[in-house]
């Protein structure tokens, strides 16, 4: 029986594993779910802290940032004296940002009203060469007028028999 009871105890033994080594697989799937879970909620924090600061303050190793980039234009060239603005300061339209020496400015201005006097006198001079251009015109005219008047006064007066007949 020795033999017999001995089958039985090593079944029994073995079921016992069996049964501890199952529930030792689910707690060990338990703790591997639960780890899994833990580090992937820990990586989604770390990502949306990665683009939430990266909205407010961009970083980069290569010191290049990424923005608009908007031209300021002068409407006038000068000497700068003054500069109204520090650093990263908002603006909004119409701010004064620079004062350009006014020195600079009136000397432009004289320039320009300078350049429109001679633009001025190049025009007189050609409207007064239309002029002359225009009263040759009407003397041409008047010419082509009295000698068409004599051809037919001469004309009339030759087929009346007054004048003489050119041959």
């Amino acid at each position: 029986m020795s033999s017999a009871s001995e089958d039985r105890d090593s079944e029994r033994v073995a079921e016992a594993r069996t049964s501890v080594s199952g529930e030792a697989d689910a707690a060990a799937q338990a703790r591997v779910l639960r780890v899994t879970r833990v580090v992937g909620v820990l990586l989604l924090l770390a990502l949306l802290w990665y683009v939430a600061a990266d909205r407010l303050t961009p970083y980069t190793s290569v010191a290049r940032v990424s923005g608009y980039v908007l031209p300021i234009v002068p409407e006038i060239s000068g000497t700068v004296t003054a500069v109204n603005v520090e650093l990263n300061q908002l603006v909004a339209r119409g701010d004064v940002l620079i004062q350009i020496d006014p020195e600079d400015h009136a000397l432009a201005v004289e320039s320009a009203e300078a350049e429109l006097a001679r633009a001025g006198e190049a025009i007189g001079a050609d409207t007064g060469s239309v002029a002359a251009a225009q009263a040759r015109v009407g003397k041409a005219r008047a010419e082509l007028l009295a000698a068409q008047r004599d051809k037919r006064r001469v004309l009339g007066l030759t087929e009346a028999g007054v004048a003489s007949q050119f041959r």
